[in-house]
């Protein structure tokens, strides 16, 4: 639904009857890098008090009544990982919001057209991020392409200048489970190209990751899957990977931001181990699973019916399936007798995706699963 200018007009007047400062334009305006934000953001952004901020809302919703809103309160629950209690209230930017930004000169602005929980939830946390780091006075862009190679094309969640003036990378991701392993590896052989590209030289090689999640199992289990992904682009780079990746919990970085190049590495997690690249196979990577480890010399080999059937790309991504399954199934050998555990599900769903790529095409996706079988 579109805005004629006559109506924006009488929005406009209407909001600045009541608000001569211009408030409700710096809370439209924290809309502008993600699409979406909750209360305590726009809190943060605009340096409202959270009454000043329900009652502007309040305001704005009157003044579009009868046509396109401003914003739209989302109805849907967002997951929020490790954040006790209810959850602040989140918006969405639309039409008429998105129609006054413009006219305010941000011609860039666009409704929102996110509506599945999961995207909103990583774009909240890439604008924590991102008030993070204005917060600190540090020059942010988000979501920026930086082209390269003639054409190619990387955006990261935060493109941030350190307070010694270097460029670095922060990204947001939330729970990976194994299915997703085939993306994780698609984006990282992205990095690898663009980090050895002549653009990628103007970037810290050191790439911060910062999951949505508290420290426990599902932070484990989503080191784990990213670390195989990892793992299995430094085997097909033969180890020479030209960047690294370092990850931490979203809120313990938001409690303490560190800003420095390089980052103190006691409070991050290396993604790869470069002892595990030494005549690296799968199998030979696997942390301690219920407080025993895989044997160094025990090659987790891929059965021979996987490797006869697949391509070599397909090998490699099979290969960190397997080694994620061996991993969970060795849960079960906890007790000789079996009892309800939820990770059952998680192998049964590992089991389910080897074969069941949804990028590949329907017609692989309709033959036999022999990856699954």
């Amino acid at each position: 639904m579109s805005v004629d200018r006559d109506r924006l007009t009488m929005i406009r007047q209407a909001l600045a009857e009541h608000d001569p400062e211009g408030n409700w334009l710096r809370l439209l305006e924290t809309f502008l890098p993600t699409g979406v934000a909750d209360t305590k953001q726009i809190q943060k952004a605009t340096g409202l008090s959270r009454h000043q901020v329900n009652r502007l809302l309040e305001r704005m919703k009157r003044a579009a009544a009868g046509g396109p809103p401003l914003v739209c309160r989302v109805q849907e629950r967002v997951p929020r990982p490790g954040v006790r209690g209810r959850g602040p209230v989140v918006y969405r930017l639309a039409e008429g919001g998105a129609a006054l930004l413009r006219e305010a000169g941000h011609a860039e602005a666009r409704p929102c057209g996110l509506n599945d929980p999961t995207p909103i939830a990583h774009a909240l946390a890439t604008l924590e991020v991102r008030l993070a780091a204005e917060e600190a006075g540090l020059p942010v862009q988000t979501e920026r392409e930086l082209s390269y190679d003639d054409g190619r094309v990387l955006r990261p969640d935060n493109l941030i200048t350190l307070p010694d003036g270097t460029v670095a990378l922060f990204e947001t991701e939330q729970a990976a489970r194994p299915a997703l392993l085939r993306r994780i590896i698609e984006g990282l052989r992205h990095k690898v190209a663009f980090f050895r590209s002549s653009e990628g030289k103007r970037v810290s090689p050191t790439v911060r990751v910062l999951f949505f999640l508290p420290r426990g199992r599902e932070w484990e289990r989503t080191l784990t899957v990213w670390e195989r992904a990892v793992a299995t682009v430094a085997r097909q780079e033969k180890g020479d990977l030209p960047f690294r990746l370092l990850a931490m919990p979203l809120g313990e970085f938001l409690e303490r931001p560190d800003w420095a190049e390089p980052p103190a590495d006691a409070r991050w997690e290396n993604l790869l181990d470069p002892a595990c690249l030494d005549g690296f196979a799968p199998g030979e990577m696997a942390p301690a699973v219920a407080g025993q480890a895989l044997a160094r010399g025990k090659k987790g080999r891929l059965p021979r019916g996987l490797a006869r059937r697949s391509s070599r790309e397909d090998r490699l991504i099979l290969a960190a399936l397997w080694q994620v399954f061996r991993e969970e199934a060795a849960c079960g050998e906890r007790s000789a007798y079996p009892y309800p555990d939820p990770a059952f599900f998680d192998v049964m769903g590992l089991i389910y995706a080897a074969s069941h790529d949804p990028q590949a095409p329907p017609l692989r996706r309709a033959a036999v699963p022999y990856a699954s079988l």
